[in-house]
């Protein structure tokens, strides 16, 4: 038998050598200058094209349906996903106008999801800065920290879209709180976002509207409702409408939806009990059967709970004990819906979640400069919001000329 021959190790050493001088970074970097040089020669051929559509007349022809003149070139750069192109050759037309607006909207500069990676790095609670070094070490291009800005204000347009379009009378429940804020108007002022959520009879969510308001008041929800109700929303699918009860809600509610069943977040209700007790240690019992109330399978068991409850603590625990009492009818309102729904619609804890990420948006800005910003701010997370759920509501910005 033939005896089997190895490489020596020695000449394993030095092609391991070799192949560690061409690093991984090495071989990205020239995958990527080729690909801009592909995008480059296959966007210069298309531009060739087009002109030879606009023209309506091959080079050095002569045509009845001439329908301009070729007038050399000029060159642009173009920022792509890869990096940034330049000396972009474009074809000029003489008495047609251009041929980047086939291909390329007129003065952009970037592809689009350059400005979306821009935007999503913001809205996800990135400053402007720091938007700009996450794209720098993605594909190399250096944009200003203004450029997010102005691309952040032709927003302004799907807000006023987001606040007009026609609603779907859809909506099996309608979930209803507000959140502060702080804006600059003239000095630093504490305003009120109202939120209206909207689930339909499949379970899915959707913040249906939001109003910039002065305080909680009758006539700020009263706004909001009337503007959801113009808009298409009806009622006639509600059944039941939920809130914390804060200001002046549940008259506004009466006078929009007056036929729909009401709930008081529990949650709320609880808390404010859980506020009045007067010693510590009770706290964690106390809660405990509180929330055992909430748990019971109908109404008439959550009263039996609460009469035991009750009973066991008015003595050490009055102020509690009324707290809870007071207004629990108001707080049964979800034992009218059918039992998977119960938990969601019970309290407005899906709302307190959105405005968690709302709060981590804002609360790095501090002040918001003025209600242009607040409103653009806020409909970036709706939307976000929405189109995690299913609706189209997303923050588009593929339509806007970007000239930065």
């Amino acid at each position: 038998m033939e005896e089997l021959a190895f490489t020596p190790q020695i000449n394993v050493g030095r092609r391991l050598s070799c192949v560690k001088e061409f690093s991984h970074q090495d071989f990205y970097d020239e995958l990527t200058r080729e690909a801009l040089q592909f995008i480059k020669d296959t966007l210069e051929a298309r531009f060739i094209q087009v002109q030879k559509d606009l023209v309506c007349c091959e080079r050095y022809d002569r045509s009845s349906e001439r329908e301009g003149y070729r007038h050399g070139f000029y060159e642009r750069s173009w920022t792509t996903r890869m990096g940034t192109i330049g000396a972009l050759r474009v074809p000029r037309i003489r008495g047609r106008g251009g041929v980047v607006g086939a291909l390329i909207r007129r003065y952009q500069r970037r592809e689009a999801v350059v400005d979306e990676v821009l935007l999503d790095s913001f809205i996800h609670g990135l400053s402007t800065r720091e938007a700009c070094r996450v794209l720098e070490k993605l594909n190399g291009v250096k944009v200003s920290p203004t450029t997010i800005s102005r691309v952040f204000k032709e927003m302004d347009h799907e807000v006023r879209a987001f606040h007009t379009r026609v609603l779907r009378d859809e909506y099996r429940y309608l979930i209803l709180d507000g959140i502060e804020v702080k804006v600059f108007i003239g000095a630093v002022c504490k305003r009120q976002v109202l939120c209206a959520l909207g689930i339909t009879e499949d379970g899915r969510e959707e913040l249906v509207g939001f109003l910039l308001a002065s305080s909680e008041s009758e006539a700020s929800w009263l706004a909001l409702l009337s503007d959801l109700e113009k808009r298409g929303l009806k009622g006639e699918a509600l059944r039941l409408i939920t809130a914390d009860g804060a200001g002046g809600i549940w008259a506004a509610v009466d006078q929009v939806y007056p036929d729909v069943e009401t709930q008081s977040c529990s949650f709320h209700k609880m808390c404010n009990a859980t506020d009045r007790l007067k010693r510590r240690a009770n706290r964690k019992k106390f809660c405990s059967e509180m929330a055992d109330v909430y748990e019971a399978s109908s109404v008439e068991g959550a009263y039996r709970r609460l009469r035991r409850l009750s009973a066991k603590w008015r003595a050490r625990e009055p102020e509690a004990v009324r707290v809870l009492c007071d207004g629990f009818e108001k707080t049964v309102g979800f034992y009218t819906v059918p039992r998977e729904d119960r938990q969601k619609v019970c309290t407005t804890n899906i709302l307190e979640r959105f405005y968690e990420e709302v709060r981590r948006r804002l609360d790095p800005m501090r002040v918001l400069p003025n209600t242009r910003s607040l409103e653009r701010n806020f409909y970036a997370r709706v939307a976000l919001f929405n189109e995690t759920r299913g609706e189209e509501h997303s923050v588009k910005i593929l339509e806007f000329p970007q000239n930065s």
